[in-house]
């Protein structure tokens, strides 16, 4: 939890299975509104989430993938390598305003955890800010 911050809580893990390593993170915050799902045909919209689904509790789940680079920083003035990843999110938004957050990034050829990993976490009973 962020010092001074009753509202949010955060994890951050190194995650195995078999020879496939990723990043799984997990944020629960309190207080959010519920997402809208958005307008596919308004030239705004840049396909993210890529999937919004609404629960039969009222919960609004939104599914998310990104694919992009990142370069790390040197102080000594040396070429970084770039590496290509990708990442996968569910954004979990309850009606009493708990928001879960849970993600897993890979480097590539390395894979992310799946959707349906991904959102059993984000729907486990319990997870909220008291």
């Amino acid at each position: 939890m962020a010092e001074n911050d009753k509202s949010t809580a955060c994890q951050r893990l190194l995650t195995r299975t078999g020879d496939s390593e990723s990043t799984l993170n997990m944020t629960i915050t309190g207080g959010q509104p519920l997402p809208t799902e958005p307008n596919k045909y308004d030239p705004s919209y840049d396909g993210h989430p890529l999937e919004v689904v609404t629960r039969p509790d009222g919960s609004v789940i939104e599914r998310d993938e990104r694919n992009y680079a990142t370069v790390p920083m040197t102080n000594d003035g040396s070429k970084a390598e770039s590496t290509q990843e990708t990442s996968r999110s569910v954004v979990v938004t309850r009606p009493n305003g708990t928001q879960v957050s849970v993600s897993s990034s890979a480097a590539i050829p390395n894979d992310p955890m799946t959707f349906a990993q991904l959102e059993f976490l984000a729907t486990t009973e319990g997870l909220e800010i008291r």
